[in-house]
């Protein structure tokens, strides 16, 4: 393999760092931009927001070049560009099931009334019982 297309993890940080700074770069003369108000101040920031935004995609561009031609290909990378290439299989043999805990002991629970309006003996719903006045 040459050197030339030798993947270098040093160079790599140096590039995305470069990135980032572009495009936060970017990103904080956009925001003075809407944040501005006079004309001369408008003026400079969409320049400098236009010059920033070259710079990031300038460097997106050559990230992506430079770096696609490596042989650096995982299955993240796969999955993102086919995430329905790996899913999980289901398993083919038998799961022998899970023992299952002792059954809970049935007690008297009191059974609700539904009571509708207007009835002369009014009763509660969650015990079944008069309503005190």
């Amino acid at each position: 393999m040459s050197d030339e297309n030798r993947f270098s993890l040093l160079k790599l940080e140096k590039d995305v760092l470069k990135y980032v700074e572009y495009r936060q770069k970017y990103q904080n003369y956009d925001n003075k931009l809407h944040d501005s108000y006079s004309q001369e101040e408008r003026a400079i920031n969409k320049e400098n927001r236009d010059y920033w935004y070259n710079k990031y995609i300038a460097k997106m561009s050559y990230l992506e070049r430079s770096y696609r031609r490596t042989n650096v290909y995982t299955d993240y990378h796969r999955q993102l560009e086919n995430p329905y290439y790996n899913l999980p299989q289901v398993p083919t043999h038998d799961v022998s099931p899970l023992p299952s805990a002792p059954p809970a002991p049935v007690t008297d629970i009191p059974v609700a009334e539904i009571v509708s309006p207007g009835e002369e003996d009014p009763t509660s719903i969650i015990l079944g019982q008069p309503i005190p006045e």
